[in-house]
């Protein structure tokens, strides 16, 4: 039996043969975790507020 994490959560590993064989390969829900840490981060600095609007 494999020890936990490794591949017992099969087809959620994303590979580089998974893409369009370019080398690129899928982020899924990934960069959800890293966006909302680097705004946490930011806030923290005070160089935006959690409640600041996206504007173009």
């Amino acid at each position: 039996m494999p020890p936990a994490g490794a591949g017992s959560r099969q087809g959620t590993t994303p590979t580089a043969s998974s893409g369009a064989g370019d080398g690129r390969y899928r982020a899924a829900s990934i960069t959800k975790t890293l966006v909302a840490t680097v705004v946490l981060q930011l806030a923290e600095e005070s160089r935006l507020e959690l409640s600041d609007t996206v504007d173009s």
